[in-house]
């Protein structure tokens, strides 16, 4: 319900990334909503640890990779599969980002073993939205962020067109 509830706002009225390359990001109320909704959710540090975690991340993925399986085989509308995979690539994109604004997932400097003293333990990381949703709220972020969504397309496209060729399609869960 999480990941959908942050694909339902991804997409809605006022994101920059459902604009097309090149469009500034506006200032409008449908824009301070989105931003107040995404705010919101991402706010909450349980929702944004479940969000960015690992297993949310790789569902996201499965639905992308699923969307474009079945609209292969002509089990979905060509609109409906289009949809459902901006969604979850929009979801990968921004969920990807946050977990690198947290260090989550970067290795640990070993400390250097030479010195008398102890060094301080790290922190665990944490995912972090600011600086995500700052950035997409420039007109240079959102298109960096539009590029990478359609970059996690073609990527996933040429994996979801192998599932076939290679006999992986049951792997996708369709």
């Amino acid at each position: 319900a999480l990941l959908s509830t942050i694909a339902q706002v991804l997409r809605m009225e006022g994101s920059p990334l459902n604009d097309p390359r090149g469009t500034a990001v506006s200032r409008s109320p449908a824009t301070t909503q989105f931003t107040g909704l995404a705010a919101k959710i991402l706010g909450n540090p349980g929702a944004l640890s479940a969000l960015a975690g690992h297993h949310t991340c790789a569902r996201a993925r499965l639905q992308l990779l699923r969307a474009m399986v079945q609209r292969e085989r002509g089990d979905v509308s060509e609109e409906e599969a289009t949809a459902r995979m901006t969604e979850a690539a929009r979801v990968l994109v921004v969920m990807g980002r946050c977990r690198v604004a947290g260090g989550v997932g970067e290795k640990k400097k070993p400390a250097d073993s030479g010195e008398a003293e102890e060094a301080e333990e790290d922190p665990e990381p944490t995912p972090m939205w600011e600086p995500v949703l700052d950035r997409m709220l420039t007109d240079e972020g959102a298109d960096e962020m539009r590029d990478e969504v359609a970059a996690v397309l073609d990527q996933h496209a040429l994996l979801a067109g192998s599932f076939k060729k290679f006999g992986f399609e049951g792997s996708c869960g369709v």
